[in-house]
């Protein structure tokens, strides 16, 4: 895992001064207020890049950060407005969102609205990316947070993800944004 986060660091330079990622009181308090056993890599980024996002040619994607104290709030919030959304019970669906019983977690957010989750099977953590709405076509990816990251910036998802794959005037950078 260790490996991965540096290999993101030397695809993605983190900012000299990331947003929101000073103080660990609040990963102590998120783990208290959110059912989730987070994983440790999250926790890195969020030292490192704080709270932001990645453009890749153009796209971006909304990253949320552990340690900014509003990310609580969105997870309990954007959880709950999937649940709205999809309307089905939780026994008529694949999927269970925060804050139901080992419900996905967001982690991100993308221009067109699809999200992406953290999604805990035993000891690993998995990542999940589903539009708005549409559990039925949530795509899951057998890797862990870091290394969903280091596959997307260098186009080796599997499945691809369709905003960023081939291409040809690929361009990545890191932009401090205040978005949760």
């Amino acid at each position: 895992m260790k490996n991965q986060m540096k290999k993101l660091q030397e695809l993605l330079p983190h900012p000299a001064r990331p947003l929101r990622c000073g103080n660990l009181e609040i990963w102590h308090e998120l783990q208290e207020k959110i059912d989730f056993q987070f994983p440790e890599d999250f926790l890195e980024y969020g030292k490192l890049y704080g709270t932001g996002k990645i453009l890749i040619s153009g796209y971006g994607l909304k990253i949320a950060n552990p340690l900014d104290p509003k990310y609580s709030h969105w997870v309990k919030d954007t959880g709950q407005d999937v649940i709205n959304i999809v309307g089905d019970p939780p026994e008529l669906r694949d999927y269970t969102f925060y804050p139901e019983p080992r419900g996905l977690v967001p982690f991100a957010e993308e221009m067109s609205g699809e999200l992406f989750f953290l999604q805990r099977f035993r000891t690993a953590v998995k990542v999940v990316s589903m539009p708005l709405g549409e559990p039925g076509r949530a795509t899951v990816y057998p890797c862990s947070f870091t290394e969903f990251l280091v596959k997307l910036i260098t186009q080796k998802l599997d499945p691809p993800y369709f905003p960023v794959q081939h291409l040809d005037d690929f361009e990545i950078t890191f932009e401090k944004l205040d978005w949760l």
